[in-house]
């Protein structure tokens, strides 16, 4: 799979669900030829899973940004390196599949 973006928000109709101690499931979804699955987890850090780049998956756990009410996430995926953005910035690249030498 040579490259792509999927985007979504993350949002919660309960107030505080970006500062409380529970997880959310965000489910699964399908774009881009991927499924991206979207977590908060009970230590503030939102958990992404990208499944469907070449071998295997590409996880990230990191933390929601300070103050954030709603979380817009943006991956990438090009040149065997993926990228999450959290609000237009990027948090986190991973690499995937087999990179050439």
């Amino acid at each position: 799979m040579p490259e792509g973006t999927v985007s979504f928000w993350m949002r919660r109709a309960r107030p505080g669900w970006t500062t409380d101690p529970l997880p959310y499931d965000f489910g699964s979804f399908t774009g881009a030829g991927v499924t991206i699955s979207a977590r908060k987890n009970a230590d503030r850090t939102i958990g992404i899973s990208v499944n469907g780049l070449d071998q295997g998956a590409v996880h990230f756990t990191e933390p929601l940004p300070q103050g954030a009410t709603e979380l817009f996430v943006a991956v990438t995926w090009q040149g065997g390196l993926v990228t999450l953005y959290f609000n237009a910035v990027v948090v986190a690249t991973r690499p995937f599949g087999t990179q050439p030498l």
